[in-house]
């Protein structure tokens, strides 16, 4: 009996795994730097991705605030500051998952390149035509 729970609990964990490891964004097929190692390259390689994105979406969110104007604008930059605190909690929160493990710094990095990469597509998609 113990030899079948064993499989049973075997299977079912085995079955989880690829669900688990694909939720997180430093595992993500779209992620920057896969294939990069080891973890300190990995980590330094999704810092500057999650740089890179965020100065992308900077240069989209200054180009449709100057195209927008009066409550437009008001709505839009409000929309950005809740934004941005969102993307920050939440990428702490999964930074968090990590209880201070080597993993944490690269999911957090990873977490904040994804969200600002994803933003900038929904921000191209709702003000596409105030884009150049």
């Amino acid at each position: 009996m113990v030899t079948k729970a064993f499989a049973l609990t075997l299977v079912a964990t085995l079955l989880t795994l690829p669900a688990y490891a694909y939720a997180q964004h430093m595992n993500d097929p779209n992620t920057p730097c896969r294939g990069v190692g080891p973890e300190s390259k990995f980590t330094h390689c999704l810092y500057n991705a999650a740089q890179n994105a965020d100065t992308h979406l900077q240069q989209t969110f200054q180009n449709i605030q100057g195209k927008i104007h009066g409550s437009d604008l008001e709505n839009f930059q409000k929309m950005e500051k809740m934004w941005v605190l969102y993307k920050n909690s939440f990428c702490d929160a999964e930074y968090a998952l990590y209880d201070g493990g080597s993993g944490g710094p690269s999911a957090h990095f990873a977490c904040l390149e994804a969200l600002t990469r994803h933003h900038e597509d929904e921000l191209k998609t709702a003000y596409g035509r105030y884009l150049d």
